[in-house]
């Protein structure tokens, strides 16, 4: 059996080169495992540099293939929203998970973290490496300015952040491998996962270089990674901690109202679903913080209709079997839809700025100290993000208890990012409402805390010879 691997990419750098040649790589890229690294295999020109770059984008992307936000059974927003009550399905993978029903060999769930099954991709947690090493080649280069160093650096320090955060969400702390020990691999000796505190310090610490030296809002080029996604992934990360230490929330709301000033040109859009629809994306519109650029090749692509119309679907309002839920169609019609086999031209939004109205809100109610007037200002927010959506204001008797207000903003995040990026089930787990709704919305009888983790794979827990232990609850 193949195995995993905690120093996969320590010199994946020579096969980089020849490789990657636009913003997320080629799609058949197979890392090698050199046990030295020849540097006169790489040239060192700011493109080549730049190439680095690309590469590290490439987790962070829609393809099928290999594609962390892959718009189907692939992508993590699928899989996370179908544990809650936004997806569901009768049979198979999505009633499994719909259950809470799964365990450590599920390779479509514990594959995101490794998996040696899958022909295309082998999991996630690889990825963090292949930053780590690219990151370290930039930093060392001679040939580059200060601020394009910098520049490059935050980029690969985003990627790596993005990807960590993600899968720590999905499954804790990760085993992560320093330069030194990728460079000095210890085949023999597996390490051990990050601790809490060690995990959140490591995505910590990148993004808020990534925040200081990427490009403002204003500044960076659609598709790629601003100032304002690496604070919006620290308040995602903040948010995350607020279930041990509420402290965090007075992070949240410094970040959140950064976020706010004109200068970084943020505002909620007038419409909601014009957002999903062509010609509502790009540049102009100013709500989106970070959006996946789709294209009809292997690179990355939008295939929600394909993954979500039923194949027996005739005409609307003429099918039956509509019993458990509506199909959920996230985004409008594209003409172009057969002729480029089921793939949309529109492009998966990842956050929005209506993330930050509701993380704000958050952060005021629920901080330690809070005030009246703290509540108010959080009430205006929701009413902000309801109104837009055409959907009456709340009163202040709708959250005059902290268990009204989890119930409001809760329902406010399901109906407004349903099919976006995964984080519900992280709001769910935060509020400490995952259980509960798990049994009595969807009915779970598998439901317990243990289910606020997935499980490692197993096959990493074999490997990790007893150092890297597995989640409680599963083998």
């Amino acid at each position: 059996m193949k195995r995993f691997n905690q120093f996969k990419y320590k010199v994946s750098i020579v096969t980089l080169v020849a490789c990657v040649t636009a913003l997320t790589g080629c799609s058949d890229l197979d890392p090698v495992d050199y046990s030295e690294m020849n540097s006169n295999l790489f040239s060192k020109t700011e493109s080549d540099y730049g190439a680095l770059v690309n590469e590290c984008y490439r987790s962070i992307r829609a393809s099928w293939f290999d594609g962390l936000f892959s718009m189907d059974e692939r992508g993590c927003m699928a899989i996370n929203d179908a544990t809650t009550e936004i997806l569901t399905h009768r049979v198979h993978t999505f009633k499994n998970l719909h259950d809470l029903n799964w365990n450590s060999t599920d390779d479509y769930l514990v594959g995101f973290y490794y998996t040696d099954k899958d022909g295309f991709r082998d999991g996630f947690a690889n990825d963090i490496s292949r930053c780590t090493s690219n990151l370290d080649y930039i930093e060392k280069a001679t040939t580059l300015s200060d601020g394009v160093k910098k520049k490059m650096m935050a980029e690969v320090r985003c990627a790596r952040a993005f990807v960590s955060y993600t899968l720590y969400d999905m499954f804790g702390p990760l085993v992560v491998a320093s330069q030194d020990l990728l460079e000095n691999p210890q085949n023999d000796k597996p390490l051990a996962r990050m601790s809490r505190e060690e995990m959140v310090k490591f995505i910590e610490g990148d993004l808020l270089y990534a925040a200081e030296n990427l490009p403002s809002s204003t500044a960076a080029e659609y598709g790629r990674f601003s100032s304002g996604l690496a604070k919006m992934l620290l308040i995602r990360l903040y948010l995350h901690e607020t279930k041990i230490d509420k402290s965090y929330y007075d992070k949240v709301e410094k970040l959140a109202r950064e976020l706010m000033q004109p200068a970084n040109g943020y505002q909620l859009q007038p419409s909601y679903t014009k957002m999903f629809e062509l010609g509502g994306q790009g540049k102009p519109n100013k709500e989106i913080i970070f959006a996946i650029p789709v294209n009809t090749e292997m690179v990355s692509w939008n295939n929600w209709h394909m993954f979500v119309l039923p194949a027996d679907l005739v005409k609307r309002g003429e099918y039956p079997n509509l019993d458990i839920g509506p199909i959920p169609m996230k985004f409008g019609y594209d003409a172009d839809l057969f002729k480029n086999s089921g793939r949309s031209m529109l492009d998966p939004i990842i956050y929005r700025f209506a993330d930050v109205y509701l993380s704000l809100a958050e952060a005021l109610y629920r901080k330690p100290g809070s005030s009246a007037s703290d509540k108010q200002e959080a009430l205006r927010y929701i009413n902000a993000v309801r109104e837009r959506a055409g959907i009456a204001a709340l009163d202040a008797s709708a959250i005059d208890t902290d268990a009204k207000f989890v119930e409001a903003l809760l329902k406010e995040r399901c109906h407004e990012f349903w099919c976006e990026n995964g984080q519900y089930r992280a709001d769910l787990i935060r509020l400490d409402k995952f259980v509960e709704y798990a049994k009595t919305i969807n009915g779970s009888p598998y439901a317990d805390k243990t289910k606020e983790l997935y499980p490692l794979p197993k096959s990493v827990i074999i490997d990790g010879k007893g150092v890297v232990i597995q989640n409680a609850g599963y083998d």
